[in-house]
């Protein structure tokens, strides 16, 4: 299971908002295809899909701040089960 995490964009960034997931829960996805819709204080941006598999489970909703490094979703093979600590890779930890 690979948990994609915000990544660091820039060298003053240190969170961003959600602004659209661009795939549902389930959705297969496409390495390097769009993933979802970010906004720091900067810029708006797409970003992409880091691997490929299945939108297993979205972490950070539409309309949440995140800071950089908090996991957004996890993505993999439908059955592979989900992490057993999945509330606290939710809030970050």
């Amino acid at each position: 299971m690979y948990v994609m995490r915000l990544p660091q964009l820039g060298m003053g960034m240190t969170d961003a908002d959600v602004v659209r997931w661009l795939a549902a829960e389930g959705d297969p996805i496409v390495q390097d295809s769009p993933l979802l819709l970010i906004e720091t204080a900067k810029a708006g941006m797409e970003l992409v899909a880091p691997v490929a598999g299945v939108l297993r489970r979205i972490l950070a909703p539409n309309g949440s701040t995140v800071d950089v490094g908090h996991p957004l979703a996890l993505i993999g093979d439908p059955s592979e089960p989900l992490p057993a600590d999945l509330e606290n890779l939710a809030h970050g930890a």
